[in-house]
């Protein structure tokens, strides 16, 4: 490990960066903390060419310097593998404000499924109890449109979230967050809200309701492909929006073991 001075033409994004959001007034208030006192936590890279650096942590710092017009950046080069680096990138996150808890578990599944890790030994590697990886993990059982809505929220919390978890069908979930989204519920209302979907009985025609909002029906085919290849089954699937229907192909192997 060493620290260099580096262009910053020379630096190349960080396709596993475990935050997808920035905000830009965020953005324009480090630049402005940089501009009056320096960078004081250098950039995290590794080397992938003879003048080429991949970024592995610092982001926002370098979204922050170009907004300065800066040219070059002092970076940590890293000689670590790719386990390495995803797990700096993740852990340097953690320890900064603003990583969505959707994020960070989303993080955790990529590093397990690609690295072929336990929740144990990715607990241990992060500093965290297992009990923690695992109930953030458990946050994604939940369907991709509440996901989606959880993602946007300014209101919902990963209690929020949590709640949302008892219930099992899709279409009920959603209702649910999308009701205390617009009525901006606490955790203890919004749990109230669940207990009493629970105890009242099923909707009636739920497979008539999923259709006809295509685009929950989509995202629940679109989950089950997901899931399906995480358990090491090879599916795809194509969604075609044409003028008037959606037409989606779902590509399966014939034989595999895994089924």
């Amino acid at each position: 490990m060493q620290t260099m001075r580096v262009e910053i033409s020379h630096l190349l994004p960080n396709p596993h960066n475990p935050r997808a959001r920035f905000s830009e007034a965020g953005i324009r208030e480090l630049a402005g903390s940089i501009e009056r006192y320096g960078l004081l936590s250098p950039l995290v890279v590794r080397r992938v060419g003879q003048d080429a650096f991949e970024l592995i942590a610092g982001e926002r710092r370098l979204r922050a310097l170009k907004l300065l017009g800066r040219t070059s950046a002092d970076c940590v080069v890293l000689d670590g593998g790719d386990l390495q680096c995803r797990l700096v990138a993740l852990i340097e996150n953690l320890e900064r404000e603003d990583l969505h808890y959707l994020e960070e578990a989303g993080a955790y599944r990529q590093i397990l499924i690609e690295h072929g890790l336990t929740q144990e030994e990715l607990a241990r590697r992060l500093g965290r109890s297992p009990s923690a990886i695992a109930n953030r993990l458990r946050l994604l059982k939940l369907s991709p449109e509440v996901l989606e809505l959880l993602s946007q929220s300014q209101n919902l919390t990963e209690r929020h979230a949590r709640a949302l978890l008892r219930l099992s069908d899709p279409l009920r979930q959603f209702e649910a967050a999308e009701q205390a989204e617009r009525e901006h519920m606490s955790v203890r209302r919004l749990e109230a809200l669940v207990e009493q979907t629970l105890k009242s009985p099923p909707p009636r025609h739920n497979v008539t309701r999923l259709f006809r909002d295509s685009r929950m029906f989509v995202n629940a085919v679109i989950k089950t492909v997901r899931e399906l290849n995480e358990l090491g089954i090879r599916a795809s699937s194509r969604v075609e929006r044409l003028p008037d229907r959606i037409e989606i192909t779902v590509t399966l192997p014939e034989n595999q073991r895994n089924f």
